[in-house]
């Protein structure tokens, strides 16, 4: 321990605690407040007790967006619904998926034993599941960072710079490709005036950090912005496969369904264990064990409903199927536009 008090000069003796692990605005640790004592300490404290919660609530908001991800990347591999039996990848990390014949409405186990690395691998559970994170993890993130932030919004917007593309040999022929479609993300905005992106699948273009600091996210990943929304928009917008008529209950879709399993399963996990808010200020090692034990729960939820989400994906695959026939004759244009190659 060395330097000079920040109060007064002297030889430093002790430092802020709550420094020791605080974040910066740029994501990095702070700088700790050094201190002769605790006379000084509490003297400055009213000087310092800003910077200080604000480090704090970065932390936190660091910790969350890793959980959300990982919670992501775990609820795609129980519930996988796409049948490949190849995969095949460049030197710049670049994949390309072959779809295998499969006429059922099941979920089928991940082809881990295809993947190269981790990376290659989480990059493909989150291929094109931007809006479906909105939906899955609204409530969690309410729960995470409610009180904690001054603002949450859903953005749409053109991606660009993407440093990996996924595409997929489709059955049909076609090739479905990540760059085809537009983007979902979180901007957050802290009490602070921080502002940051939150892309949980951001690892599909080559970004596998969730937490970017907006200023930078902006600049370097995005294209134009095409729309802002209030937290919950995807949620609300993807709720119903045929909206409510009066005295009747609207068809869920299996994205709600499964939203629902992971929220009552968060809900059970907090009456008998801790709420989240206070894991995610947990000291590292109680933090990952708590961490490990929470995902444990959610996915055993998810494996108890499984029949009840396979009987939702059947029911929107069947309702797929028919509106896609209903509007076969007016079609004017093929939907799911033909992606590059490489």
């Amino acid at each position: 321990m060395s330097g000079q008090c920040i109060k007064c000069g002297k030889e430093v003796k002790l430092v802020c605690n709550g420094c020791k692990t605080a974040l910066g605005a740029d994501g990095n640790l702070l700088e700790e407040a050094g201190y002769c004592g605790l006379t000084c300490q509490r003297a400055h404290w009213p000087y310092h007790a800003p910077a200080c919660m604000d480090g704090r609530r970065r932390k936190t908001l660091y910790r969350a967006a890793d959980l959300a991800q990982l919670l992501l990347c775990k609820v795609r591999e129980r519930l996988w619904n796409t049948s490949i039996n190849h995969v095949a990848s460049d030197e710049d990390g670049n994949i390309m998926l072959y779809e295998a014949v499969y006429r059922g409405t099941k979920f089928v186990p991940f082809p881990n034993e295809l993947f190269k690395n981790a990376q290659e691998k989480d990059a493909v559970l989150v291929n094109l599941t931007c809006r479906s994170a909105l939906i899955y993890l609204h409530c969690l993130l309410m729960m995470m960072l409610r009180g904690e932030v001054a603002r949450i919004d859903e953005l749409y917007l053109s991606p660009k710079n993407n440093r990996r593309h996924i595409v997929t040999q489709c059955l049909s022929g076609n090739q479905d490709s990540n760059t085809a479609y537009r983007h979902s993300i979180v901007k957050i905005t802290l009490k602070s005036g921080d502002q940051y992106a939150l892309d949980v699948s951001g690892a599909q273009y080559g970004y596998p950090n969730p937490l970017t600091p907006w200023g930078r996210y902006f600049e370097t990943r995005v294209e134009y912005i095409e729309a802002t929304k209030s937290l919950g928009h995807h949620k609300r917008f993807h709720r119903y496969l045929e909206r409510p008529e009066q005295g009747c209950e609207g068809i869920k879709t299996c994205n709600e369904e499964i939203a629902g399993v992971i929220n009552s399963a968060i809900e059970k996990w907090q009456s008998e264990n801790t709420k989240l808010k206070d894991m995610l200020r947990l000291q590292e090692e109680a933090f990952r064990h708590k961490r490990e034990e929470f995902f444990a729960s959610v996915e055993k939820s998810i494996e108890d409903k499984r029949d009840i989400l396979e009987e939702a994906r059947t029911r929107q695959i069947q309702f797929e199927m028919r509106k896609a026939t209903e509007l076969k004759p007016h079609r004017t244009k093929v939907f799911g536009k033909k992606g590059p190659t490489w």
